[in-house]
């Protein structure tokens, strides 16, 4: 009998990681398993409860996944989504397969790209401990618009590496709706199926960021921010290397102490504003 081990499976919500996905809706897809057997697997969709099932996507070999042994921390205060994390790192157990360490070369072009909870990392430094478990170190934090997951790490959190994911298109009228989805590796009799439903995050404009602010002797307070694209290109200390921007249009909400809106502005085609010292004293 074929040794396909204990199956495991990752559905990965998350901004589009490279700039051929970004003009699509859909998620990412991982899966493994412990036997010798596991190869890849088929993965089907059903829309109606099991009743019909069409093709979602193939997976040729096994993904590179596994889960956290211990907590990543969020970055020391001086480091943001551009910056070397040279303090933190994270242990990890692979479910098979093997990592190693790269060079800066390859981080720029995209190389050691993982998924730890949901939070998109690079990783220049990889030590093998033994027994499928290696420590990352020297890190690039936040990537590809996840910045905000940063400081939003748990225990036993699920891991990946990018490279190999399957990505799964989803029809942008169905997100948010439950699917079933059954997972069969190559070879084997018996399927696994699990529920999930998109939010088609690879579809969604990034949020600005590096915002800033400072007010002139008259009042006027001057906000400034930058804006990203899904397809920009991200290199270390360098910021975001745009492709092609989103198109440049924000909503900019003045809340006060209470977090209740006190005004809302449409801004097109800048990345700044200026709240006039009238308009402040109109609000508050």
């Amino acid at each position: 009998m074929p040794d396909f081990g204990t199956p495991r499976c990752l559905f990965l919500d998350l901004p589009a990681l490279s700039a051929a996905e970004a003009d699509q809706c859909g998620f990412y897809f991982a899966a493994s398993g412990s036997g010798s057997a596991w190869r890849g697997a088929v993965l089907e969709r059903s829309a109606d409860r099991g009743a019909n099932w069409e093709a979602a996507g193939v997976l040729p070999v096994y993904s590179i996944m596994g889960e956290c042994a211990d907590i990543l921390p969020p970055p020391p205060p001086h480091v943001g989504h551009y910056q070397w994390d040279r303090e933190s790192t994270v242990t990890v157990d692979l479910v098979k397969g093997e990592l190693a360490s790269t060079t800066l070369e390859q981080i720029d072009a995209g190389h050691n790209t993982f998924i730890s909870g949901r939070e998109v990392i690079q990783a220049l430094t990889v030590t093998s401990l033994g027994q499928g478990r290696y420590r990352l170190s020297d890190l690039l934090r936040g990537r590809r618009g996840t910045e905000e997951a940063m400081s939003d790490h748990g225990p036993a959190e699920d891991w990946a590496l990018a490279d190999g994911l399957l990505f799964v298109p989803v029809d942008i009228d169905a997100r948010g709706a439950d699917r079933l989805y059954r997972l069969t590796p190559f070879g084997a009799a018996d399927s696994l199926e699990r529920t999930f439903g998109s939010d088609g995050l690879t579809a969604r404009p990034r949020r600005p960021v590096r915002p800033g602010g400072w007010r002139d002797n008259d009042g006027h307070v001057y906000l400034q921010w930058f804006g990203t694209s899904r397809k920009s290109t991200e290199l270390p200390n360098q910021g975001e290397q745009p492709a092609e921007y989103d198109p440049p249009r924000f909503r900019l909400r003045i809340l006060n102490d209470d977090g209740d809106e006190m005004r809302s502005v449409t801004v097109e085609n800048a990345g700044s504003f200026v709240y006039e010292a009238a308009d402040q004293r109109w609000d508050f």
